[in-house]
């Protein structure tokens, strides 16, 4: 008998890759605890949580756009909803042991609402490029200082010229990496303007994502980014480089302590190493809930 084709087993392996899921998520909240206990809570500025929490989710929202762009640039059509439900369902698998789970569940799901294979993985492979690529880019500005204004201006002017020839590097990247995989060395056409929108579709992705990390720290201490704009770049280059460590389950211990060094350049020392386990635990709350409402509401592609 073929278990892929028995429904029984199907069920049963979803629901133990679901409890798998859940234990590390939880598992992960659980031992950010034990950074955030002695914090003083008697100080914070109340005034900051809805604004930090409103573009908290605007930043969870943002790649799922993106990446429905860059899928119906090469051939993929999904509807947004569907996108959104593969996106967050898909996005609980960085939370396992192992970077593959995350990037599976995208191809899986989205072959399930008929994108093909192809499309889907190099959909991933793109998207994966462009954003850290992009995200290690911003990262450079964080090693210049505030008042060297002319080197910021000058590593601005370079970024936006590496923006304009990224796409050519990218397909290149993605040509490897397909064979890498032993994939077919296929490339989609993909017209330069439309990349391009999908290349500041990611860049806009990290700013606001940034935007969202310095709200939430004005919960527990001021840091004005009109005083200090390079803070807005804080997040892209601790996620980024919490995504290459292939032994860190969605980056765990690695962003944290990247975010400390660098926010240790903004606010005190004590808050710098307590405020990046607060915010894992606020972000992955909202993963985990955006997960379950579109696990749980399917609407009518629920049979499917």
């Amino acid at each position: 008998m073929n278990l892929l084709k028995n429904e029984k087993f199907i069920k049963v392996a979803k629901l133990l890759l679901l409890a798998l899921v859940l234990f590390f998520v939880v598992k992960n909240i659980v031992d950010n605890f034990s950074n955030i206990k002695d914090i003083d809570l008697s100080n914070l500025n109340y005034g900051y949580v809805l604004p930090a929490l409103l573009v908290t989710i605007v930043s969870l929202f943002i790649p799922v756009f993106a990446w429905k762009y860059l899928l119906g640039t090469l051939g993929g059509n999904l509807k947004i909803s569907k996108a959104m439900r593969i996106w967050f369902i898909s996005n609980l698998g960085r939370y396992i042991p192992g970077k593959v789970w995350q990037i599976s569940g995208l191809i899986i799901l989205s072959g399930k609402e008929g994108v093909t294979k192809k499309v889907s993985s190099v959909s991933v492979i793109y998207s994966q490029i462009v954003a850290n690529l992009i995200g290690l880019s911003l990262g450079m500005f964080l090693f210049v200082k505030d008042e060297e204004k002319t080197t910021h201006t000058l590593m601005f002017v370079g970024v936006l010229i590496a923006l304009a020839i990224l796409p050519f590097v990218i397909n290149k990247l993605a040509i490897s990496a397909l064979s890498i995989l032993k994939k077919p060395k296929e490339t989609f056409e993909i017209s330069y303007g439309k990349f391009i929108v999908y290349v500041f579709m990611q860049l806009i992705n990290w700013i606001v994502m940034g935007l969202a990390f310095v709200l939430f720290i004005n919960v527990f201490t001021e840091l004005s980014i009109f005083e200090h704009p390079t803070a807005l770049l804080i997040l892209p280059i601790s996620w980024t480089l919490g995504l290459l460590a292939i032994f860190a389950p969605g980056g765990i211990g690695v962003r944290e302590g990247i975010m400390t060094v660098y926010l240790s350049m903004f606010i005190s020392p004590g808050l710098a190493a307590v405020i990046p386990w607060i915010y894992r635990i606020w972000l992955t709350a909202f993963e985990l809930l955006l997960a379950g409402i579109f696990y749980f509401f399917k609407g009518n592609t629920g049979k499917k």
